[in-house]
């Protein structure tokens, strides 16, 4: 038994005084016995003697009752408790922990002890050894990486001892809401009455969102929550949130846009940092830039700055981007990208026949817009267009082009046609523009009633034909765009980009839907139409691609809406090959491996010194144009490349990141640790040592209140007591004495 008062001394000290005040009073007040005028003396003797026992014995027991009383009043103020471990026995009951270590990338924050994680796996280990280890116990992680969290409670301690010291900070954010979760249904299983939760983290905003809305904490009142939050207060740190190409072209031989955001997450102010670039060999950086940042939450903490390079050869390539310096948290202070460069896009420009005149050629001006530097240019341009009359058609393997243009074309058979359409199902783009040898009749019944997949392969049945070209006496203007759609996004934000394009003869249109037109004329009938096609695009330009119906090969819009068509056809599909550590990367090698096949995974090293290389399985579905590669394990920063293990193409590179919300180190208070955790019992403290004089407030069963109801019980009983043994009380009982009225 101990006393919580710091003044249990006195207070005892005080009692001891106070049940010694009724002996002094019954020493001194002693009660004389009435002198009764009685004839006969020797029975008076007699019963003076009795009445001197009985009087001895009562106000005995009044002293006791009375010294009993401030004796209790004194034990009660002092404020005695047994501990929740007492026992008659003198043996300690069974007790139960689960340890829920934060091992999220932000506890790798570095202050002047060390980093976070590592001065919880300190705590995490002085808790074992502490007053309130357990008999068994648990340690879970919130971010697992993989492996399995404990099913049950351990009783031993080397184990749990190792399974801390092998903790290693994860690229994640924490996961503490199933972590708890957790920890209840372990502790459920445990039949230990003391049961106890440990949660050792930082107070990172991020980390404690949701769990708010875990009902375990109120629904087991008996189970006492103890956080112990490693945090510093104050810290500088700078993060490289994203980092993206942006540039729709990906080629070799063409400057690659890569935009960086930086933000400052700390609090100093000021922070001046230069952005690096460097691509493959990391030896040196290719690029720099100079970023001037706020502190964390003010305008001007988050900045996005822009750097470029040019990919000589094509094929996969690493990119990463740095921050020169050092702050408190390394590892958001680079991001990786990995990027396949393409060699030059191949497009089949097709048309009618050879013009006698160059610039009256159906493909003077295409061919100029798709390759302006010409084949012989020192430095390739990224699109390598090949020109052929439509008579060839049939020799040519259309696959091999990401991009089919037929400009003024006529003549064409059904089966050129039932070509094109297999083209562009399986993924191919074609782009149509007319002209004066495109007869309207033809183009219906060859390309929308003899193909009877999806109504036909033009976004729209050809109409009669508006306009003088010769004369030019009606002009059309393009003045309707759908900004929104990915031929025109980011090229139409100015009205005067598309506005001065005019128009003097074009097909109208018949049986286009509203979504399917990307431009319309001044007069409303449709410029620029689109339609899906199996896995591939079909475009459908009414005017031709000369100028002598229009003057869009001249304007401003031409030339990139040409070089949006091809990238979109050739596509860019890197952005899966980029991802945040943990997640799964997927593939699809379809068509370039058609059957299963195995691959070849290697990965970068991990923090202690494991690699992810393996040798996963493609599941081929042909039927269905699948060849999928999954590989689970991205655990591990930095770059993995994968091969078909046969040696066949495609070889490829692919990127991990850690999540870049853990850069935002804002905290919350501790008292909003408490309300979120709704426990009972809700203890925070930056370490042990705190948390324990905490614990021994409340790890106890206090008896003062019971000490204090027996004082008021005494407070109320003892006059009722001494009244009833008055002798004047005893003495009407025994023979009534007259008063002195009724003796008058």
């Amino acid at each position: 038994m101990d006393f919580l008062s710091t003044w249990w001394p006195a207070w005892l000290a005080a009692g001891a005084v106070g049940a010694a005040i009724p002996v002094i009073i019954h020493m001194i007040h002693q009660t004389r016995a009435p002198e009764v005028p009685f004839p006969t003396l020797r029975f008076l003797k007699s019963a003076a003697e009795r009445t001197a026992r009985r009087r001895k014995i009562e106000n005995l027991f009044l002293m006791i009752l009375r010294m009993l009383l401030f004796a209790l009043l004194a034990f009660a103020l002092s404020r005695p408790f047994l501990s929740q471990d007492f026992s008659l026995l003198g043996q300690k009951p069974a007790s139960a922990a689960v340890l829920v270590l934060d091992n999220s990338y932000s506890m790798n924050v570095r202050g002047e002890g060390g980093t976070r994680f590592t001065q919880v796996k300190q705590e995490a280990r002085a808790v074992l050894e502490s007053p309130f280890k357990p008999t068994e116990a648990a340690v879970l992680l919130t971010n697992p990486g993989g492996k399995p969290q404990p099913k049950r409670l351990a009783t031993d301690r080397a184990a749990l001892f190792r399974r801390i010291d092998d903790a290693h900070v994860s690229t994640g954010k924490a996961d503490l809401v199933a972590a708890v979760r957790h920890a209840y249904t372990l502790l459920d299983k445990a039949r230990a009455a003391d049961k106890r939760l440990w949660v050792l983290t930082d107070r990172q905003a991020l980390s404690w969102q949701g769990i708010g809305d875990l009902t375990a904490p109120a629904t087991h009142p008996d189970i006492p929550v103890a956080i112990i939050r490693a945090t510093e207060p104050s810290l500088a740190n700078v993060a490289i949130t994203r980092a993206e190409v942006v540039s729709r072209d990906r080629t070799a031989g063409m400057p690659v846009r890569i935009d960086v955001t930086v933000r400052n997450t700390g609090e100093t102010p000021n922070e001046e940092r230069n952005v690096l670039l460097f691509v493959d060999d990391f030896g040196q950086a290719r690029a720099k830039q100079v970023v001037h940042l706020s502190a964390a939450g003010t305008p001007g903490a988050t900045q996005t700055v822009s750097m470029t390079h040019v990919f000589e050869q094509a094929g996969p390539h690493q990119i990463r981007v740095a921050l020169e310096g050092q702050d408190a948290l390394a590892l958001d202070d680079a991001r990786r990208i990995a990027l396949t460069i393409a060699d030059r896009v191949p497009v089949l420009a097709v048309k009618q026949q050879q013009a006698d005149v160059p610039f009256h050629d159906a493909n003077f001006y295409l061919l100029r817009a798709l390759d302006p530097l010409g084949a012989d240019a020192d430095f390739p341009w990224a699109i390598a267009p090949k020109e052929l009359l439509a008579e060839a058609l049939p020799t040519v393997n259309l696959a091999t082009y990401a991009t089919v243009f037929l400009n003024n074309v006529t003549g064409l058979n059904e089966q050129d046609v039932r070509s094109l359409a297999n083209y562009v199902s399986s993924g191919g783009t074609l782009a149509v523009f007319c002209g004066p040898n495109v007869k309207a009749e033809a183009y219906n019944r060859l390309f929308i009633e003899n193909v009877p997949d999806q109504g036909g392969l033009l976004p729209a049945r050809l109409g009669e034909r508006a306009g003088d070209a010769v004369l030019r006496t009606t002009v059309e203007k393009v003045t309707q765009v759908q900004a929104g759609s990915p031929y025109l996004q980011d090229l139409v934000h100015s009205a005067e980009i598309y506005q001065d394009v005019l128009v003097y003869a074009y097909f109208k249109t018949k049986g286009a839907g509203t979504e399917a037109v990307l431009a319309r004329l001044s007069g409303g009938d449709p410029f620029l139409l689109h339609k899906p096609f199996g896995q591939g695009h079909v475009l459908l330009c009414t005017t031709s691609a000369t100028t002598d119906w229009t003057t869009l090969p001249v304007r401003n819009l031409f030339l990139p809406l040409l070089m949006r068509i091809v990238q979109l056809a050739h596509g860019a599909d890197d952005a899966q090959h980029n991802l945040l550590a943990g997640r799964p990367f997927q593939v699809n090698l379809y068509p370039k491996v058609k059957q299963q096949a195995i691959v070849e995974v290697t990965g970068p090293l991990g923090p202690q010194g494991e690699t992810a290389t393996e040798q996963p399985q493609t599941q081929a579905d042909p039927a269905r144009g699948l060849n999928q590669l999954t590989f689970p394990k991205t655990w591990n920063l930095g770059y993995y490349t994968y091969r078909v293990a046969t040696g066949q193409a495609p070889e490829g590179v692919f990127a991990t990141n850690p999540d870049p919300q853990e850069s935002d180190l804002a905290e919350v208070t501790d008292e909003m640790l408490q309300g979120d955790v709704k426990a009972r019992e809700c203890h925070v403290a930056a370490n042990l040592d705190a948390l324990i004089a905490r614990f021994e407030e409340s790890a106890h069963r206090e008896l003062w209140q019971y000490f204090l109801m027996l004082c008021l019980v005494l407070a109320v009983t003892e006059p009722l007591i001494a009244n009833w043994m008055r002798p004047e009380h005893r003495r009407d009982r025994a023979h009534a004495t007259p008063t002195k009225r009724e003796a008058a």
